[in-house]
């Protein structure tokens, strides 16, 4: 990154690929832009390049956990993927495998319980005005939420310890229920990688 810096700076850059970082280290991407400096954007590469495999990895092992342990669940999975794909040779399309409704609830219940970070995640109130439970919060006080308390909440989610895929299956119900999924956070932090997460369209619109 330092070298591509340098090039740029003297007027050298030949690089026949573009990078990301070209962009970033270059003074004319945008009016008024101010280029980072290298040990910044080096951070931002590692944290790029980390991101989401651990909590990716994460989740796809609990989920195949609970799904194998769970003869029950395991059994209605594979019929349900089996009547969609009697060859089972074909490639699993993700057209199709969008619209597998216990597929879909399995995949949600596995980030219900898998955590991706499972800590509070801070915010600050930076307005006048906010209320939480009757309560006046004033601006500037720090608050935070928690994945692993939400999706623990016995008023939404019955027998919360248990990995339960048919609570997604119940029309009347699951509207609630999305409400009170955050694996990916929620408003303008909220992961960018959600939408590459079939259940989750580019739009942001939980797929029922």
């Amino acid at each position: 990154m330092a070298t591509i810096k340098q090039n740029i700076n003297e007027g050298q850059d030949k690089a026949p690929r573009k990078t990301i970082f070209h962009q970033l280290l270059s003074p004319n991407a945008t009016e008024g832009y101010v280029v980072h400096n290298v040990e910044d954007l080096t951070d931002e590469a590692f944290t790029i390049l980390s991101a989401a495999s651990d909590t990716t990895g994460h989740t796809m092992t609990t989920t195949t956990y609970y799904v194998l342990s769970n003869p029950d669940v395991y059994h209605t999975l594979t019929a349900e993927l089996k009547s969609a794909f009697p060859d089972p040779t074909a490639k699993l399309d993700y057209l199709t495998l969008e619209k597998l409704p216990y597929l879909t609830a399995v995949i949600k219940e596995g980030l219900r319980l898998s955590f991706g970070v499972p800590g509070r995640l801070p915010r600050m109130i930076e307005k006048d005005g906010a209320v939480f439970n009757g309560y006046a919060v004033p601006r500037g006080t720090i608050v935070g939420m928690s994945s692993w308390l939400m999706h623990r909440d016995s008023n939404f989610f019955s027998n919360p310890d248990t990995f339960d895929p048919t609570r997604w299956l119940d029309p009347a119900n699951i509207g609630r229920l999305e409400r009170q999924l955050v694996a990916f956070g929620r408003g303008s932090r909220q992961c960018i990688g959600m939408q590459y997460v079939f259940l989750y369209p580019p739009n942001g619109n939980v797929h029922n």
